[in-house]
């Protein structure tokens, strides 16, 4: 992860986090990336009850399951 001005937060065995400005899911045992994603944009991440949520540097609010698997909203909304 290619860290800029967020900090990467870790659920179970990966980190989610930014790479510059796209949002990446790297194995925290062996450092290999699971998933990349230019959607949201660039944001801070937290982690809330097993989701990623993620506020955007342009006042988008995401949030999407925290799976290595892939990265798929379930919801946004402009704040």
């Amino acid at each position: 992860l290619k860290l800029s001005f967020s900090t990467p937060v870790l659920y179970g065995d990966y980190f989610y986090g930014y790479s510059g400005a796209i949002l990446t899911c790297v194995d925290a045992r062996d450092g290999k990336t699971s998933w990349r994603s230019r959607t949201p944009g660039g944001g801070f991440p937290m982690i809330v009850e097993g989701h990623l949520v993620i506020l955007t540097t342009e006042g988008e609010l995401t949030v999407a399951a925290a799976s290595p698997r892939e990265y798929k909203p379930k919801a946004t909304l402009q704040v």
